[in-house]
C-alpha cells in the first residue's frame, strides 16, 4: 500500500513538472526543474534586469496596498502583470491591466 502512495506522489510530481515546463515555454519565462517557482525576467526603464518569482500554483493570492487579502488571480494573469509591470506590486500590476481592459 505504501509503495502505491509513493508512486502516486511521484506521478503527481512529474505531472506538475510537465505543467510548469509547458507554462514556462508558453509565456517565455524560466522554470528550473526541482524548484517550486517560475522566474520572470524583465527590465526596468533604465534597462536593468529585474527577476521576479511566482509560485507554481494555478492561482496566485494577492494583497492590496494595506496588506489585506484581495483575492487571487490565475497564474497566466500574474505572469502577464509581472512581465508588463515588474516595478510595482502584483496587486497594482493586475489592477492596471484590468483597468486598461475595461477602457476598451
Amino acid at each position: 500500500m505504501k509503495e502505491s502512495n509513493n508512486q502516486t506522489g511521484y506521478e503527481d510530481y512529474k505531472e506538475r513538472q510537465k505543467w510548469a515546463e509547458k507554462k514556462a515555454k508558453e509565456f517565455g519565462i524560466i522554470y528550473t526543474e526541482g524548484t517550486d517557482y517560475f522566474e520572470v525576467v524583465s527590465q526596468d526603464d533604465n534597462g536593468e534586469e529585474i527577476r521576479s518569482r511566482l509560485p507554481l500554483w494555478d492561482s496566485i493570492p494577492i494583497s492590496d496596498a494595506d496588506g489585506k487579502p484581495a483575492g487571487s488571480v490565475p497564474i497566466e494573469k500574474a505572469i502577464e502583470a509581472t512581465k508588463r509591470f515588474p516595478h510595482i506590486s502584483l496587486y497594482e500590476a493586475v489592477q492596471t491591466i484590468e483597468d486598461r481592459e475595461n477602457l476598451t
